[in-house]
């Protein structure tokens, strides 16, 4: 029994296991003649062809929808990219910006003071005229200073270090005045560096050297930043763009979600396309096939390469092996059956051999019980004729009893 429940188990475990590969094929094969019809534009011949006119359009739905998750995915990384790409160069324009403006102060600074006492030069007058007042004072401090040195030649040595004070004082009243000068030129820069004659100037060598130097740095600063500023601007247009691509995807603003939902209608399109070229798989192979596997057909006009027609002939031998499976499954099972009622009747027939050991043995019982009774009834009789004989003298007795006498009151 226990070898023939394993047979059986083995035997059910490889019919599971032909029949899983059958539906593997019968989908692999109604696939490929899926593919097949929609090459050759669905010939008169094939049959089915609504099945086939129904699988094109839920892959033409499903290519869609998947396209559309690339593109989606493609431009949610490419924004994610050029957000990165836009806040780095605009970090690097605003340092670009803050160097330019640098140079472009301290050419300012240097070329004012380089060209101060030049009255040809227009553009520097109101910048002089701005300044005249701190200029005066610098000037009125520096009267002070040389007033304050001389005194320090002839001085002792305690005055001298009194003067010495003095002196640090009234330079740094100085160097204040000064910033302040600096700092009104500054505020006329744009006017100075954007001037035409600064250009000409440059392109006449008519600078000194560190003039030349300083103004090469700022048009080679101003250069880089114009190119950061174009780079900025393509990749803000870029964003611009890729934004109007996903809103056009998804009209919601919520890619994500849009994601989430198509990928659930692609899987939703995957089990409807696999369920029709099962069951186009099949109907083809039983036009050829029986369920046992044996020949109806020995071809179809959808088998059209060679590489259908070995699918179908490897169906039609996975047929036969599972139909071969099912008869060996059908026969252990009978002599299974067969087993358990053999053992159901063997039990029954001890059973019966127990009762029938039971039934002779409450024979014997009885046989003594009825004895025993026929010996009771014997012993009645004799003691009932000995009772009946005493039964006078009993009654006698009974009536001779005196009753006791009544006394008066």
């Amino acid at each position: 029994m226990k070898l023939l429940q394993k047979k059986l188990a083995d035997q059910k475990k490889q019919e599971k296991t032909l029949a899983g590969s059958l539906d593997i094929l019968y989908t692999e094969y109604g696939e490929a003649l899926f593919m097949q019809a929609v090459q050759t534009g669905i010939p008169e011949s094939y049959r089915f062809a609504s099945d086939i006119q129904h699988w094109k359009l839920l892959k033409d739905e499903r290519t869609i929808a998947a396209e559309n998750v690339i593109n989606i995915k493609t431009a949610l990384s490419r924004q994610k990219e050029i957000q990165t790409f836009y806040q780095e160069v605009g970090k690097i324009l605003h340092q670009q910006k803050n160097e330019w403006k640098k140079l472009q102060e301290e050419f300012s600074v240097l070329f004012f003071h380089t060209y101060k006492n030049d009255n040809t030069i227009d553009f520097l007058k109101p910048v002089k005229e701005s300044i005249l007042p701190f200029a005066d004072a610098v000037g009125v401090l520096e009267d002070q200073q040389y007033t304050l040195e001389d005194k320090k030649e002839t001085a002792s040595a305690v005055k001298k270090i009194l003067i010495q004070a003095q002196l640090i004082t009234l330079q740094k009243k100085i160097n204040r005045i000064e910033k302040n000068i600096d700092c009104r030129i500054i505020q006329s820069c744009a006017t100075i560096v954007e001037h035409a004659v600064i250009q000409y100037m440059y392109e006449q060598n008519s600078f000194p050297e560190p003039l030349t130097v300083l103004y090469r740095k700022m048009k080679e600063a101003e250069n880089k930043q114009n190119d950061t500023e174009l780079r900025k601007q393509i990749l803000a247009n870029e964003k611009e763009q890729l934004l109007r691509t996903l809103h056009a995807y998804d009209e919601s603003k919520q890619p994500k979600k849009t994601i989430a939902a198509l990928n659930i209608s692609i899987k939703k399109i995957d089990r409807q396309m696999t369920a029709a070229e099962k069951m186009y798989g099949m109907n083809i192979a039983d036009i050829l096939y029986t369920e046992e596997g044996d020949v109806k057909e020995s071809d179809v006009a959808e088998n059209t390469t060679q590489e259908l027609q070995e699918y179908a002939k490897t169906i039609g031998e996975k047929r036969i092996e599972l139909a071969q499976c099912r008869v060996n499954i059908e026969y252990l099972e009978t002599a299974i059956t067969i087993k358990r009622e053999e053992a159901a009747c063997a039990a029954l027939n001890k059973t019966i051999q127990a009762h029938k050991k039971s039934i002779a043995e409450y024979e014997v019982l009885i046989k003594n019980a009825e004895a025993k009774i026929l010996e009771t009834q014997e012993r009645i009789t004799t003691l009932s004729k000995k009772n009946t004989q005493l039964s006078p003298d009993f009654l006698q007795t009974e009536t001779s009893v005196q009753k006791p006498p009544v006394k008066e009151l």
